[in-house]
């Protein structure tokens, strides 16, 4: 959680701006707003990228692939998905196989009511890849059950602090377990 900190009661734009950079500890607010290509980090530097890609592509190159996307209740989480299903349904043309799972209330990655609602579905028409953006890293237990017992593989995408061990039922692509992707903030 993040506290604004300045001494004025009301912020105009340009002083919000100002007091956001100086709270992150950003010292070039001009490269800041402005990023170059010279910003950008290769993909490649993210841990389990490859995997990631060859899964999804598997998946995609099947006939009918049902692919699951839990979404995350908050901003980051409802864009992440939207972007990712909108490219499944526009270069795949996947949107009848295409299951979102939104949280109730505010809650993240793969809770029990999530596991019940994926095996619902995976009874009732088959999930082949479950894609979590924005949370899942640290939901081994869930990540097992998934796994092992319905066979369905698991791709997260995440940007959270990994608690503990990488999960082996799951492909984690995380800024924060990769040690060449040195941008921690993303």
């Amino acid at each position: 959680m993040y506290k604004l900190i300045s001494t004025a009661d009301v912020f105009q734009k340009d002083s919000f701006i100002d007091t956001v950079i100086k709270n992150r500890g950003i010292e070039n607010k001009e490269r800041f707003l402005n990023p170059s290509a010279d910003d950008l980090i290769h993909y490649s530097k993210l841990v389990n990228i490859d995997k990631a890609v060859e899964v999804f592509k598997k998946h995609i190159q099947k006939e009918n692939p049902k692919i699951a996307i839990i979404v995350d209740s908050d901003p980051d989480g409802f864009c992440s998905s939207a972007i990712l299903g909108n490219y499944i349904e526009k270069y795949f043309h996947y949107a009848e196989n295409l299951y979102y799972l939104f949280h109730k209330g505010k809650q993240h990655g793969i809770t029990n009511d999530k596991l019940s609602e994926i095996k619902k579905i995976h009874k009732e028409y088959g999930i082949d890849l479950l894609i979590i953006p924005d949370a899942g890293t640290n939901d081994i237990e869930h990540h097992k059950i998934i796994k092992e017992e319905l066979g369905i593989d698991i791709i997260i995408v995440d940007h959270h602090i990994a608690e503990g061990e990488e999960s082996p039922h799951a492909i984690i692509v995380n800024n924060q377990i990769s040690p060449e992707y040195h941008n921690k903030q993303l």
